[in-house]
């Protein structure tokens, strides 16, 4: 057996000179085999083999065994070197994390007495950059990529820190030495290659505070620089996908007070996303933005155009996820100053005074909520042309209004004309389209609205303080644009009705997915056109609809009973469809 074998170079002359018998090998080089030997290679252990591992050299049983080995990604070396630092100094799992998190440093680079000190986490991961020296953007790179989730690091976020020849070698140097997984254009990088890779040791040459420092602003800018110009906009949502991972991860491990100029864009523009990007996203959407609005008061002043951005989107989360109580006063705040700073014709303005529209419909006050509405149009149609997504989006929040003040034959009639826009304009599977169409399914054969549906289509629904925050959040995200169920402001549906509003849940679930908010509005529309069938036959598959929607908040029985009493305040909980009158 060879062990830790660093160049198949070095073990060639002895293989030539034994041309019988089997050798093993182990090496962390991973490329440079071919014609050598026949590589087989070995990933981290299953978190299974991973907790008996630890068990088997610490000894007994601990419940924390499983968290530690997800934690240290399961790798043997680190899962040996913690349960015999465990034994050794008789310390529980616990305490051993706790450690691991305050004096990261001191802890990678433990062992046991009488252990190899050449062998510790920290100590291999030094030899291997050692190797690495002669290309320093390879460590660059590595000590970058640190910052980022794990898995599905776009290759395209170092294409800024050398020529592509220069990246794509030092990408691959890292690969061969088993520092990272290269597939296709993402990279994967153990958790705790990562971990090491972001500690500062001022003993270490290559993890010295300023390498550290560069690197984790490198990482910031490299994801600010990728962000697409306009996050609303369909065509930048994969790339978004892609990437949110890495901006969660990244404000995992930077302190807010350590925040940029670029951390507070990067932060400001994916929490703008996440806020349109389906109900389980929207929730996370406060916090990031609460931390962009600090940290840009900080660069920028707080009438710093950044600041304001973040402040508009900071008011529209506060509208979606918590009391209208609490939203109003940030929205006439935000759009006051938008308006001194800016002036009314912005896009940041208009961004804000769009919010307040939908704050004053909550707040029952129909007509301002009618005249912002129009203003609003107005503004957007001037500044974007007829033809914009944006004044499709300020058309559609124009018909609600409509609706709030009664005038169903108008919103209906400018609904019709918006439809036949969007179509035309975006497509039949375009997100605005899609809205529209589920707004028409809603409003067709309604004779009025009811005050809890102008709510609802303003985008929250006030709750009581005693439910539980996470639920509350998730469902004023999920109900948003909602018709409400009631026999006696409806025309009987029709067979044909059903089948309109099926395909229109179809389109949504493939173009949205489950999670988006258009999808959720088209389940609860088709709610709707069961219901107002008057059919018994449909109440099976209304009920079915409804714990699908319920699922998408969550599978505890809280929010099933919680979601349950909205449903019943509502009238639109199916337990029992009208039954059709006697002939």
């Amino acid at each position: 057996m060879l062990d830790d074998v660093t160049n198949p170079a070095d073990v060639e002359p002895l293989l030539s000179r034994a041309p019988s018998g089997r050798f093993l090998i182990t090496s962390r080089r991973a490329t440079g085999w071919h014609g050598v030997a026949e590589e087989i290679p070995l990933d981290v252990l299953s978190c299974d083999d991973a907790v008996r591992l630890f068990t088997s050299v610490r000894g007994g049983e601990d419940s924390d065994a499983a968290e530690l080995c997800e934690e240290l990604g399961c790798l043997p070396l680190a899962v040996t070197q913690a349960a015999a630092y465990c034994l050794e100094t008789d310390c529980t799992v616990r305490v051993y994390m706790d450690d691991l998190a305050a004096y990261p440093d001191e802890m990678y680079a433990e062992t046991y007495e009488g252990g190899d000190h050449e062998r510790t986490v920290a100590r291999v991961w030094h030899v291997t950059l050692d190797r690495l020296a002669d290309d320093p953007l390879a460590v660059r790179i590595l000590l970058t990529m640190a910052w980022y989730a794990p898995d599905g690091i776009p290759r395209g976020l170092f294409a800024h820190l050398g020529t592509p020849l220069a990246v794509r070698r030092a990408l691959g140097r890292l690969a061969a030495h088993s520092m990272i997984t290269l597939s296709g254009d993402t990279v994967t990088v153990h958790r705790l290659v990562q971990a090491v890779s972001r500690t500062r040791a001022d003993a270490d040459r290559h993890r010295n505070p300023e390498a550290i420092g560069d690197a984790c602003a490198a990482a910031v800018k490299a994801l600010a620089r990728a962000v697409p110009e306009d996050v609303d906009d369909p065509s930048a949502w994969p790339v978004m996908r892609s990437l949110l991972p890495h901006v969660q991860a990244l404000a995992e491990h930077v302190r807010p007070e350590e925040d940029t100029a670029a951390m507070a864009y990067l932060l400001t523009r994916t929490g703008g996303y996440m806020l349109g990007a389906g109900m389980r996203l929207a929730g996370g959407a406060f916090d990031l933005l609460r931390r962009a609005e600090v940290a840009s008061v900080r660069y920028h002043g707080p009438e710093g155009a950044q600041t304001l951005v973040a402040r508009v989107l900071l008011a529209r989360a506060t509208r979606m996820l918590k009391s209208t109580e609490e939203a109003t006063p940030i929205a006439e705040a935000v759009l006051a100053d938008c308006t001194r700073v800016l002036g009314p014709d912005h896009e940041v303005t208009l961004a804000a005074m769009s919010n307040m529209h939908q704050v004053a419909s909550l707040q029952g006050d129909t007509e301002r909520a009618l005249r912002l509405a129009e203003a609003c149009l107005v503004g957007v149609a001037r500044l974007r042309g007829a033809e914009a997504r944006s004044t499709f989006e300020a058309r559609n929040r124009l018909v609600m209004a409509l609706t709030a003040v009664g005038e169903m034959t108008r919103a209906g009639d400018l609904c019709d004309e918006l439809l036949a826009d969007c179509t035309r304009a975006l497509g039949e599977e375009d997100p605005a389209t899609l809205s529209v169409r589920s707004l028409r399914t809603a409003l067709a054969g309604q004779r009025e609205l009811p005050e809890t549906l102008i709510k609802l289509m303003a985008g929250v629904h006030s709750v009581g303080e005693e439910d539980e925050e996470g639920l509350i959040a998730a469902l004023r995200v999920l109900i948003q644009q909602v018709g409400a169920v009631d026999p006696e402001q409806f025309t009987r549906a029709t067979e044909e009705d059903v089948s309109a509003a099926e395909r229109d849940l179809d389109t949504c679930r493939r173009v949205l997915g489950d999670d988006h908010a258009n999808t959720v509005v088209a389940r609860l529309v088709l709610l709707q056109v069961y219901a107002a069938t008057r059919d018994p036959r449909y109440a099976e598959p209304a009920k079915d609809l409804l714990t699908e929607v319920l699922s998408v908040i969550s599978a505890n029985e809280s929010a099933l009973a919680f979601m349950l009493r909205v449903f019943g305040a509502l009238h639109t909980v199916i337990d029992e469809l009208p039954r059709p009158p006697d002939e």
